[in-house]
């Protein structure tokens, strides 16, 4: 017989999935805490792109766990990764790191010339950095959709950036809408262009319970929001057509902003012509 002493103990399941889940949890959060500002596709700033792939995956991941109807708070949620973005003080760098992407990218004449002279000076090949560029897109952008999606995360971002950049980035497709060619699946539904009408949404459905809604209509007409909005759909329509819950979310993303007070007030200042007018009605 053997000895007690000299028996084996397996480690329960229990036990084993409890450690599992702190070490994902905590290597999670040692890659949004390498989140930073670097000069744009430099080494460093790759570096932090890959970091940033495994966080989005995440986020996605857990926002296709099965929802128990009101969860509560985010920290009674099994949301991890926007819930340690808020922690660490990261959204609004996120979102301000998504902005200076696109300026820096803001047509496809400046996206090719700087994805040439990256790869001369990483020695890459061109389109190993545009892989690299576009991915930091989506992920970036998928990242921003998920956080926007909890009441906390809306209460904590900036709304005067979040709004500019939707405006820069319609502004952008307005005035090349080359960028849109050959977009399709999951390449389209996760660029900015695309993203930023998902942005709006959350923002649009939190108007009424965000302090600052009057403000918040101010941005949209300075920036021309909703003009480039309606425009841009309208031109990209066929794009959308058969492509899941966007073009019901703009609707009702245009049904809210149209129906407070600042609209009913100003509709006539923030389209200003028939053409504007029949686009958005």
């Amino acid at each position: 017989m053997f000895s007690r002493k000299g028996q084996y103990s397996e480690p329960n399941e229990e036990s084993t999935l409890d450690s599992l889940s702190r070490k994902l949890a905590t290597d999670l959060r040692t890659n949004i805490r390498k989140l930073a500002s670097h000069p744009i596709l430099s080494k460093d700033w790759m570096e932090m792109a890959e970091s940033l792939q495994r966080i989005a995956s995440i986020a996605i991941m857990e926002q296709k766990l099965p929802k128990k109807g009101d969860e509560g708070t985010l920290w009674e949620r099994e949301e991890l990764t926007v819930r340690f973005l808020l922690e660490e003080g990261k959204l609004n760098m996120c979102l301000r790191l998504l902005n200076d992407f696109k300026l820096a990218f803001r047509n496809s004449a400046t996206k090719r010339s700087l994805i040439q002279k990256a790869s001369e000076e990483l020695n890459l090949k061109p389109e190993e950095v545009e892989a690299k560029v576009d991915a930091f897109e989506q992920n970036m952008g998928v990242l921003i959709h998920c956080a926007l999606k909890s009441v906390e995360s809306l209460q904590t971002v900036d709304i005067p950036l979040l709004i500019k950049h939707s405006g820069e980035v319609l502004a952008i497709v307005a005035e090349d809408p080359e960028i849109m060619n050959g977009k399709t699946g999951l390449a389209l539904e996760r660029c900015q262009e695309t993203l930023v009408l998902q942005y709006l949404l959350s923002l649009g459905r939190k108007l009424e319970s965000l302090s600052s809604e009057d403000r918040a209509m101010e941005l949209l007409e300075e920036y021309g929001v909703l003009t480039a909005l309606v425009a841009f759909i309208h031109r990209h329509y066929a794009l959308y057509k058969g492509m899941g819950d966007i073009l019901p979310n703009l609707a009702e993303f245009l049904a809210l902003v149209f129906d407070t007070e600042h609209f009913q007030t100003h509709r006539d200042r923030i389209f200003t012509n028939d053409t504007q007018r029949m686009q958005a009605w």
